[in-house]
């Protein structure tokens, strides 16, 4: 809900706005996997950190005809914005730079900067423009040097609408600041207030895509679909009279939610059923609880779980009542684990429900007028403040659940047990402009008791957990933390305790939560503990952890032991040597890579438990573990590990790194191997559509052959498969990204398209009432089995009539040469030789997200066929990314991503 003053601090907001939806969140999951699940239809979404903020006194634009929006964005970077080092005028500017070029490519801009002078150099069609900045340059002279190219922009060509500009101006800015400040357009920031200001309602129920269908995962108590009768694992055939299958998540999110008292209709399909079943339903606000409470029965007393799904109205009365009843003789685990934040009051109400009266619970720093909450003397039972408390977090606790922790921590008040949190600590508010667009900004930051920042580092556990695996395909032994420690004012983070805890074996026919979970088995443990021995959890820790740690490497060491690998250590283990390795590729499939490892150790000494750590810019590889376990004095080992590859992976050599490590984590060796690509297969597509407004293929209008506003047009789109090799999966889909054209039927999918193939299919849209504008509509077609590869037609509406048939750019070539004078210099040659080249109109590179070449395309005959291009690489990983636009609107964008070593002799 927005309100004026509140501060909210619900995590990834950003990421909840794209779809519109919230994001079910799993405890126990980390917040990355945790955000794919699914969304939550009926909840009202929190603004995310943020103060939402009055409209201030509009600033005079800079120079006549400037753009008022982007004055008001900078007054506020000025004024409001809390990190000043993002404000770097070369950075904002280079920032923006780079996006318009990649906005409007045949654009060559660049900020010229010496003691001389400073100064944006524009070349357009030939035309060269110079922009003074005044030096030394601030904001408000970066702000009219923007001001001055946005107009020079403008007015150079009919292709650079004020609108295309502003939106590239949008994301040049939003990817300077930190990534939870961003200027919204006006779609964007449409759907970002519907979600904030409960102007929509929704259905209360949780959706996923299971097999590539939308089902139902879990339905609301009290809500429109529980109450029709929907169950968990229907799936999704049609929203009114559309297949879901052929809409985009932008449609489905549209057609879900509505006003409060509207009504829908679905059409659902019943597992182990044929037939769908129709039901209908009235939208309302959804109000689900934040609490789950679980009793969890003991001989020596009760022990109660609350797990809180986020703070929101209303969740400090939820813990109210369920504290009742709870004494010393009791004890309460507070689960926090992937709780994404909410309304920072609702927490501090909470941590006031546990804490004694005067304690500060949190401070604010930053834009917003420093102050700090304390704890209240509040009149309820003096046992809530000293029932037995353990507080479970995870990586996905983030804002409002991190202030709560870090309170119950720093007052000592309970154990917290888990893993780092996730380090959400900053303050948003969020600014309406006039055009409808909108800006978020990080104001200040959240200040735990102690006066320490939240922001990067998280809350730190009294007791790290760290999750374990014996198995050769999934060994787990050193958490991330402990391999690359976060850092802490330039200074590694410091963890109280650790303790590796094996899977717990799932009991599929129990619902006693505690056996489907043992971090909250472990808090109950430490529970018993305490109570037995007559302590607090705090004073019986350090024993429990000895005594489960002893428990959890004896049950590890036999599981390894079935796997002949020893995983004993001596209780006085000497200094581990130097071993030698050897990294081999066995065996490699499109899908999978086998890897042979032999360590030798060339000393009397034995080492133990030694860990190989896999490092690769190849994502299923990267930080990887190998058990390897004990090697005696002068022994070997040879070990074989099989790993999975995304399809078609790598498409460049790749180095595989391998680093050894013995008990204490030291290094003791290091191994080196490379990945090879496989073959790279061919894309190749002839693209036809034609358009109706006559009333067939679903389109409703006046026939006369032109969009009309409020007709529905139907687009007949033919993909005919013009290479040798057969396609598989492959879908197209139809975006507008000003959100004024209604896409009704905006995603069509075949299942394979042999070599000449061709399939039509029908995509139909709704040109709006009003006055529209003209900016380009984008149909992109992709397919797995080319995941560096999209394809997109690019048209207005006003194009529609003209559109016929086209094929796809392609290439003949496609490489990037590793000759010898490349070696070690940092300079290597990409060369491409383009298919039909007389429907090119022109090709673009970039390097690393920056435009290396623009070129007209020639089609003289005296014109070469290759083109050339010197690259200035980077060590290490670079993407490469090669554009072709054809005359018809349709391009081809492919990426390409090699390795260079590090140059000789660098460090």
């Amino acid at each position: 809900m927005e309100t004026q003053g509140r501060l909210e601090t619900q995590e990834s907001a950003q990421h909840y706005v794209k779809t519109g939806l919230w994001k079910q969140t799993n405890p126990g999951v980390g917040m990355k996997n945790a955000l794919r699940f699914g969304w939550m239809l009926g909840l009202i979404v929190t603004l995310a950190g943020c103060v939402v903020s009055p409209q201030p006194p509009r600033p005079a634009p800079a120079v006549p005809g400037a753009s008022q929006t982007l004055s008001e964005v900078f007054l506020h970077l000025q004024l409001d914005y809390s990190d000043r080092h993002k404000l770097a005028p070369e950075t904002l500017i280079t920032s923006i730079l780079r996006e318009l070029e990649r906005e409007f490519v045949e654009l060559e801009l660049e900020l010229e900067d010496s003691p001389e002078k400073t100064q944006i150099r524009l070349r357009s069609a030939g035309v060269e423009t110079l922009l003074p900045i005044a030096n030394p340059a601030g904001l408000e002279q970066v702000h009219h040097t923007l001001q001055r190219l946005a107009q020079s922009l403008r007015t150079s060509s009919p292709l650079h609408s004020p609108q295309r500009v502003e939106l590239a101006l949008a994301r040049g800015l939003s990817k300077a600041l930190d990534p939870h400040s961003v200027w919204m357009p006006q779609a964007a920031f449409r759907e970002f207030r519907s979600n904030v200001t409960g102007e929509y309602a929704g259905l209360g129920v949780v959706v996923g895509l299971r097999e590539n269908q939308l089902e139902v995962i879990a339905l609301m108590d009290g809500g429109p679909a529980k109450i029709s009768g929907i169950k968990p694992g229907d799936r999704f055939v049609k929203i009114g009279t559309t297949a879901v299958a052929h809409m985009t998540q932008e449609e489905i999110l549209r057609r879900l939610r509505g006003k409060v008292g509207t009504s829908i209709v679905l059409e659902m399909v019943r597992p182990g059923g044929d037939e769908p079943i129709r039901f209908v339903l009235v939208r309302a606000v959804v109000e689900s609880p934040s609490v789950e409470v679980v009793e969890l029965q003991e001989a020596g007393g009760q022990i109660r779980l609350l797990r809180l799904e986020r703070f929101q109205q209303g969740t400090a009365d939820e813990v109210q009542a369920h504290l009742e009843g709870l004494t010393q003789q009791n004890g309460l685990i507070l689960d926090l684990r992937g709780n994404p934040g909410g309304i920072l009051e609702a927490a501090t109400e909470v941590a006031d429900l546990l804490l004694p009266g005067g304690l500060e619970i949190v401070s604010t720093q930053g834009a917003l007028a420093p102050r700090g909450v304390k704890s209240r003397h509040r009149l309820d039972p003096e046992a809530w403040r000293t029932v037995p408390l353990v507080v479970l977090v995870n990586d996905a606790s983030a804002s409002a659940s991190e202030v709560l922790a870090a309170a119950l921590q720093q007052h000592k008040r309970g154990v917290l047990l888990g893993q780092r949190t996730y380090g959400k600590g900053t303050i948003q508010a969020t600014w309406i402009h006039q055009d409808g667009s909108g800006l978020k900004l990080t104001i200040g930051q959240y200040l735990t008791p102690d006066g320490s920042s939240l922001h990067g580092i998280g809350v730190i556990p009294d007791l790290e957990l760290v999750p374990v695996h014996p198995d050769t395909e999934q060994f787990v032994w050193w958490s991330p933390d402990e391999l690359e420690p976060p850092l802490s004012s330039g200074k590694p983070t410091v963890f109280a305790q650790r303790l590796r805890m094996l899977p717990q074996p799932q009991q599929p026919t129990s619902n006693d939560v505690q056996l489907q979970d043992n971090t909250i088995t472990l808090a109950r443990r430490l529970l018993q503990q305490a109570r037995q021995s007559g302590t607090s959890p705090t004073q019986a820790l350090d024993a429990f952890v000895k005594q489960v740690q002893r428990e959890q490497e004896t049950e590890f060491s036999e599981a390894m032991a079935l796997q002949n690998i020893n995983w004993s250590l001596p209780a006085e283990a000497e200094m581990a040597p130097e071993v030698s390795a050897r990294l081999q590729v066995q065996h490699r499939s499109p899908t999978a890579l086998e890897l042979l490892l032999t360590v030798r150790n060339d000393s009397p000494h034995p080492v133990h438990r030694v860990v190989g750590v896999l490092h690769s810019p190849l994502e299923t590889i990267d930080q990887r573990q190998w058990g390897v376990g004990r090697i005696p004095g002068g022994g070997t080992r040879d070990l074989t590990l099989t790993l999975p590859l995304p399809r078609h992976e790598p498409a460049y050599t790749a180095p595989i790194r391998l680093k050894l490590l013995d008990h204490s984590g030291k290094k003791i060796g290091e191994a080196h191997t490379l990945v090879f690509p496989v073959p790279t297969r061919k894309l190749a597509l002839g693209l036809s559509m034609d358009f109706y407004d006559d009333g067939n293929f679903g389109s409703v209008g006046n026939g006369n052959g032109q969009p009309d506003p409020g007709e529905i047009l139907a687009l007949e789109l033919r993909v005919e498969n013009t290479a040798e090799q057969t396609l598989g999966s492959f879908t197209a889909e139809l975006h507008d990204r000003t959100g004024t054209v209604r896409i009704h039927r905006g995603h069509v999918k075949w299942e394979t398209l042999d070599s000449g193939q061709a399939v039509t299919e029908t995509l139909r849209l709704a040109v709006p009432d009003t006055e529209w504008s003209d900016e380009p509509l984008r149909l992109f077609l992709r397919s797995p089995a080319f995941p560096d590869t999209q394809v997109t037609w690019q048209f207005s509406l006003s194009e529609l009539a003209e559109l016929g048939k086209a094929e796809v750019p392609a290439f003949e070539v496609l490489a990037v040469d590793h000759g010898l004078e490349a070696q070690g210099s940092g300079r290597q040659w990409l060369r491409f030789v383009p298919k039909h080249r007389a429907q090119i109109e022109d090709t673009v590179v970039f390097l690393n997200g920056r435009k290396v070449q623009y070129q007209l395309y020639e089609t003289s005959e005296n014109a070469e066929p290759e083109t050339a291009v010197e690259l200035e690489v980077k060590p290490g990983l670079n993407r490469l990314e090669v554009l072709l636009r054809g005359k018809s609107g349709l391009s081809l964008r492919r990426t390409l991503r090699f390795w260079q070593p590090q140059v000789s002799g660098s460090s």
